[in-house]
């Protein structure tokens, strides 16, 4: 398995949580560590299904926000619990 992958799945998120574009697709990188699923969700999406940059923000902004919840929780993506998660889903709509 990709040390970055592995990393980013099961070490808690830390900030800063930064994006950064490189060959023309965003990367989330969080405390300095890429998050390898996003990113490569984000780079199959522009080479491989056509995402327009536009699509590509709304992308990289919801994976933001997702990203950041894990780390205020001290949480690696996959620690967040159902019912955290179904929390963060409706605070996203009030």
């Amino acid at each position: 398995m990709d040390i970055g992958l592995h990393l980013s799945l099961s070490l808690p998120l830390r900030f800063p949580i930064r994006v950064r574009t490189l060959d023309g697709v965003p990367k989330l990188l969080a405390g300095g560590i890429p998050i390898t699923p996003i990113n490569l969700i984000l780079k199959q999406k522009q080479r491989e299904q056509g995402a327009t940059l536009a699509s590509l923000d709304t992308y990289v902004r919801a994976a933001r926000l997702y990203t950041e919840f894990c780390a205020h929780r001290h949480q690696s993506l996959v620690g967040i619990s159902n019912e955290e998660f179904i929390w963060f889903k409706h605070a996203l709509c009030d």
